[in-house]
């Protein structure tokens, strides 16, 4: 889920602000370097204790060391030198890419309230009305499940196979029909099918009587471009996931990063031990810690490129695309099933009898559930200060 911070930041003025944010575990940098720092600060451990064990006091050791003062001007000419350009240059495209995304994520709140305007109530029966309401309901709610399905590990693992979408009332069998039907293959992604099924519903209505029909002419265009921007984005999503970074330059970045790390287990040496195999420990101990602070910096970076590369993933910053469902599920059943005194109107029948569907967990993603979701940053801070309002002049 996404890591919210911006309470613990809400004044930079203030001399210790971000001491809580350096501090936290969660999507933290701490977080994302923890297994690498340990098994490096262990092998330079190691290879330290093998040096001054058994090579520094043989013949061997001069040669040895002159070797490793060797490897140490290279790693910090060739390799250390070139990581900040390398990961600069690949941060600032990944978080191009990253907010593009952000702004593909559509939300379904303008066609249901367009829906709500335009539709003519009065031209309807209760009951018809009810049906249509949920029927568009739900075909957009499966519009974004089809989309987020194919792009999301987390609603792959609620929604893993379509048939499981008719037990959950998201689809009927006809429609599933209708889905396998098409000239399109079966791994390519339909999520526009249902969109498309709203505006032949809409076109039919108003093909079998243009009285009686439930939008007007300026009302179903401004509709039908609402659908095609809604369509447009979230063919977009698919596409960002479809086109990701080219696997060769991350491949790049992610090799001299390791093996950086790799080189300067050994160099590590060069600071604690000389040619003549003496230990010098205040040395060492300085070049031990300029040098982990230096790789944890470059690790760091390394592994928030990693993360924003795929913002659909399972990591803590990562898009939280299980409850962004939820959220569209609700505003739909909000917005266009109930009507406007409240109550709800719906068909004795079909699988639009019941109005208010919830996509269901399975029992690997209901493990994962959590209460999370969008809220600002003030929503759970407390004042301390009394509550008294002052008569004003």
């Amino acid at each position: 889920m996404t890591v919210t911070y911006n309470l613990n930041v809400s004044t930079a003025s203030h001399l210790l602000a971000f001491y809580k944010v350096m501090f936290r575990w969660k999507g933290s940098v701490w977080k994302l370097v923890a297994a690498e720092m340990i098994v490096w600060y262990l092998l330079v451990v190691v290879t330290l204790a093998i040096d001054v064990c058994f090579i520094a006091k043989t013949s061997f050791g001069h040669e040895y060391h002159k070797f490793i003062s060797w490897l140490s001007k290279c790693a910090n000419s060739n390799f250390i030198e070139t990581l900040p350009f390398l990961l600069g240059f690949t941060t600032g495209f990944c978080f191009d890419r990253w907010f593009a995304i952000f702004g593909c994520l559509d939300w379904p709140n303008n066609a249901a309230h367009m829906l709500n305007t335009f539709m003519r109530r009065q031209k309807l029966s209760a009951k018809r009305e009810a049906k249509l309401r949920n029927t568009f309901a739900r075909h957009l709610r499966l519009a974004y499940i089809l989309i987020f399905r194919d792009i999301s590990m987390t609603t792959r693992k609620r929604a893993p196979t379509l048939e499981g979408l008719v037990k959950a009332g998201m689809i009927s069998e006809k429609e599933l029909q209708m889905l396998h039907s098409g000239r399109i293959s079966e791994e390519a992604c339909k999520y526009w099918i249902p969109l498309q099924w709203i505006i032949v519903r809409i076109r039919e209505m108003r093909a079998t009587s243009k009285k009686d029909s439930l939008m007007s002419d300026y009302e179903s265009v401004e509709f039908f471009q609402e659908i095609a921007t809604l369509r447009g984005n979230l063919g977009d999503l698919l596409s960002f996931d479809w086109v990701p970074m080219p696997i060769a330059f991350m491949q790049i970045i992610t090799a001299a990063v390791y093996i950086t790390m790799m080189l300067t287990v050994f160099t590590v040496q060069d600071g604690v031990i000389d040619y003549d195999g003496n230990v010098d420990y205040l040395k060492g101990s300085w070049t031990i810690i300029s040098l982990s602070t230096q790789l944890l910096l470059y690790l760091g970076w390394m592994k928030s490129v990693h993360v924003i590369i795929n913002p659909f993933g399972e990591d803590d910053d990562d898009f939280e695309m299980e409850w962004l469902l939820d959220h569209h599920t609700g505003v739909l059943n909000t917005l266009l099933v109930k009507r406007a005194s409240g109550q709800q109107v719906a068909p004795t029948k079909g699988i639009d009898a019941q109005p208010n569907l919830v996509l269901s967990h399975t029992v690997g993603s209901l493990l994962r559930a959590k209460d999370r979701g969008i809220k600002g940053s003030m929503a759970d801070m407390k004042t301390e200060e009394p509550i008294e309002y002052m008569p004003t002049t």
